[in-house]
């Protein structure tokens, strides 16, 4: 029985570079790449998976799509109701207009095909055809360059409702605990005749499968949701099992949701999907403490496949400076990077760490390189090779060995670098590229070729490790200071920008500018040095600084709130405004090249009558989540606690204030803070934090859910 469909008409046009002189006669034809003889393994000629596989996802088919003319279509016209007498259709063999011939009058340089799209309740992803201009049946013409032929590409858009899996925030990506469950939401946009269904299904790349480590209840069979007519939301929950991993395995396991596009294609009543993944669920195993004994955590960072690096010191062997390496279930990998001896009694310090994934080709062969730097700030002379000054810069470099497992030092002994004076070591970064490391501290002395500014300046160094017979040796490439007349303070560093950066706070200007507090620059060999400072209020505090997303980050407090508006001298740009408020709230400002000012989000309180202190930032999924602490109600719902609260948050300026990108939370317990921010691949912020008890770490989701407990 025959298959009546309503089509849609649109139109190609045809046009000549210049008008001809005579009648010109151009046969055209629909083409597709699709072949019904092309199927998905196992399936013959004939089967839904032949038509709609995986060969032909995104391939019009000519008489099913797409037809020239309708069988019975009435004749095109023009916007004035006129016959288009250019045009001919023609039959092909299975009596399918898919053909025909326009015709061009003298001094005519263009006109259009009408050709029809095929309506279907099919769900389809954007289907690709084209009209070809095969050869001139009169007239002087030539078709392209070189006469082959003229082809456009045509690209059919599917006008099919369109559901997304989200979570009751709105978001695409969460992290829920191993055996618990949550709840989630598919919504439905476009219009539609009756009911519909989607499939669910995992999506390739997954690391999880549905069925096994996680399980997604509807309420129907086979994982369908059914969204009956006039129903646009339907919710769903969605289980994740324990599991074990294999041994060498360290990376939580996560799930991609999205729909059984090999059911689901050239079915009708099914619906498509607006991505390939509708929604990644990490699976987490960590929902117990994760504290560290007699070893006080300074820093951390993720890297090596799921690896959390932890820098400090242990307290229980004579401060010995350490770095120690943990899976995702807070199990240590290995022993620690003993960086000191542990029979040197050392001052306890803060220690810094970063992590590098380097490519490198080692002969004919790539060869990827896990390494580890370490610095941190010491006095005593047996460290490093003997003292500079008085506090010195200390570093080492580490590399991972497949074959023993552990990391080796690179190094003979650590590099002690430093001035006559006392040189405080405050951030360190890897450079995954040469593998350089930079290092910015504070500093009471004056570095070679510098000069000194004030009582206590910033500084920022490179170290580099050049081959010395089989040895790699490392050296000071160069170092910069600036500073005020004041103690000045550094509170982070980049090496993802061009060149390594500082991010530091000064009690006055910097380096001859009109303002003071927060401030950074870029450091290099011979450049002048590129020095932004911001601030124009004493109350403006920065605490912490980075590069991402094309920005450098600011990350603090002030007795202020920030937005941006349209600046007075240049509407093409912002500018950055100030308000004065009741107490002490949070900062994140975003600066791109030059200083211009993008992006600034404001952290107060709900009654803004509380010190609210940022100590930290960390770039996450396209945006910045910040952390610290409280004396007062930061998150609607909490009590402001004895001691303050620790907080975090995260904000993107966004007016439409999606709540899956905008949210805070407060933790209950009285007196924390937090200290440091990671991100766990977009699936999980790790945070450290400290009480009275001592420092902890706790992993939160995508939308500042707390996924473990305290200790």
């Amino acid at each position: 029985s025959a298959v009546v469909a309503e089509t849609r008409r649109a139109y190609a046009r045809v046009q000549l570079e210049q008008p001809s002189v005579t009648r010109v006669a151009i046969a055209f034809e629909l083409q597709s790449e699709f072949d019904p003889l092309e199927c998905d393994e196992g399936f013959s000629d004939g089967h839904q998976r032949c038509t709609y596989g995986t060969r032909n996802n995104g391939r019009a088919i000519i008489g099913q799509d797409l037809v020239a003319l309708g069988s019975d279509s009435s004749a095109p016209v023009d916007r004035r109701g006129v016959a288009l007498d250019y045009i001919q259709y023609q039959q092909n063999a299975d009596g399918i207009y898919d053909r025909g011939m326009v015709t061009l009058e003298p001094g005519i340089v263009e006109c259009y095909i009408p050709f029809e799209v095929i309506d279907d309740r099919i769900p389809e992803p954007s289907e690709l055809a084209s009209v070809e201009l095969t050869e001139i049946r009169n007239g002087l013409a030539s078709l392209g360059n070189d006469n082959s032929g003229v082809t456009a590409n045509l690209t059919i858009a599917d006008d099919e409702p369109v559901v997304t899996l989200e979570t009751e925030a709105g978001g695409q990506r969460d992290s829920l605990n191993v055996d618990s469950n949550r709840t989630y939401v598919a919504r439905l946009t476009g219009e539609r005749q009756g009911e519909v269904k989607l499939r669910l299904a995992d999506v390739q790349g997954a690391s999880a499968s549905l069925g096994s480590q996680y399980s997604a209840n509807t309420g129907n069979p086979n994982t369908e949701l059914v969204f009956p007519m006039g129903v646009d939301e339907v919710s769903f929950q969605v289980t994740a099992n324990a599991y074990a991993n294999a041994p060498d395995e360290v990376d939580d396991l996560f799930g991609q949701l999205g729909s059984d596009n090999p059911f689901q294609n050239g079915r009708e009543g099914y619906v498509r999907t607006a991505a390939d993944t509708l929604l990644r669920l990490n699976l987490n195993r960590l929902d117990g403490p994760w504290s560290f004994g007699t070893f006080i955590p300074t820093d951390l960072t993720l890297g090596q496949g799921g690896r959390l690096f932890v820098a400090g010191y242990d307290a229980g062997t004579n401060n010995q400076v350490q770095v120690r390496v943990f899976d995702q279930t807070d199990s240590l990998i290995g022993s620690p990077i003993e960086v000191t001896d542990s029979s040197t009694a050392l001052t306890p310090t803060e220690v810094f760490v970063d992590v590098a994934e380097r490519q490198v080709t080692v002969e004919t062969s790539r060869v990827t390189r896990y390494d580890v730097a370490v610095g941190f700030t010491s006095d005593d002379p047996a460290i490093g090779g003997g003292a500079v000054g008085g506090d010195d810069a200390i570093m080492g470099l580490y590399r991972y060995n497949s074959t023993s497992e552990v990391y080796e030092p690179l190094w003979s002994d650590l590099y002690r670098i430093g001035t006559s004076g006392d040189d405080v070591v405050r951030w360190v970064g890897l450079n995954p590229g040469t593998g350089f490391i930079a290092v910015a501290g504070e500093t009471s002395g004056t570095w070679p070729n510098q000069s000194r500014s004030g009582g206590v300046d910033a500084f920022l160094a490179r170290i580099d490790s050049t081959t010395d017979a089989s040895n790699l040796v490392p050296s000071l490439a160069w170092a910069r200071q600036a500073g005020s007349v004041g103690n000045d303070q550094v509170v982070g560093g980049s090496v993802d920008a061009i060149s390594p950066l500082l991010f530091g706070q000064a009690p006055g200007s910097v380096d001859g500018t009109a303002n003071t507090g927060p401030f950074y620059f870029s450091g290099s060999a011979s450049a002048d040095l590129s020095l932004t400072q911001i601030g124009t209020d004493a109350s403006e505090t920065l605490r912490d600084g980075f590069y991402a997303g094309g920005n450098h980050w600011l990350i603090g407090d002030a007795q202020l709130t920030f937005e941006t508006e349209e600046s007075e001298d240049d509407a093409s740009q912002l500018a950055l405004a100030r308000t004065v408020s009741d107490s002490r709230s949070g900062f994140a400002l975003g600066y791109g090249s030059g200083a211009i000012i993008r992006k600034a989000e404001s952290f107060n309180d709900q009654n803004d009558a509380a010190n609210d202190r940022l100590n930290t930032g960390v770039w996450f999924d396209g945006g910045v989540v910040v952390g610290g602490s409280t004396d007062g109600v930061f998150r609607e719902g909490n009590t402001a606690p004895a001691g303050g609260a620790a907080v975090l948050a995260r904000g993107n300026g966004d007016p439409e204030n999606e709540p899956y990108r905008n949210w805070r939370t407060q933790l209950t317990a009285a007196g924390a803070s937090v200290l440091a921010l990671a991100n766990y691949r977009d699936d999980e912020i790790v945070a450290l934090l400290e009480d009275g008890s001592g420092r902890f770490v706790l992993l939160f989701s995508p939308e500042g859910r707390l996924l473990n407990v305290t200790p």
